[in-house]
């Protein structure tokens, strides 16, 4: 959602790739620097990979999700 976002708010298509990669990025850094379960785009790879997960990422999952809609759908 926050990538839907910042297209809306950027009015280019560019912001999503630049937001993109910029993601993908800071999720492996943060995997390996073992900070991934507060990353909200971190936490599916651990999700599937099996790994127990604390409460907290699916929390922080379900706002950054709120967080994106209510963006998109005010900002826009």
């Amino acid at each position: 959602m926050p990538f839907a976002s910042s297209a809306c708010l950027g009015r280019a298509t560019c912001c999503r790739w630049e937001w993109t990669i910029l993601t993908a990025i800071l999720a492996n850094l943060l995997v390996v620097a073992g900070w991934g379960e507060y990353f909200p785009w971190a936490i599916p790879g651990l999700f599937t990979q099996g790994l127990p997960l604390p409460p907290v990422s699916y929390w922080i999952v379900i706002l950054t999700s709120l967080a994106g809609m209510g963006i998109t759908y005010f900002g826009g």
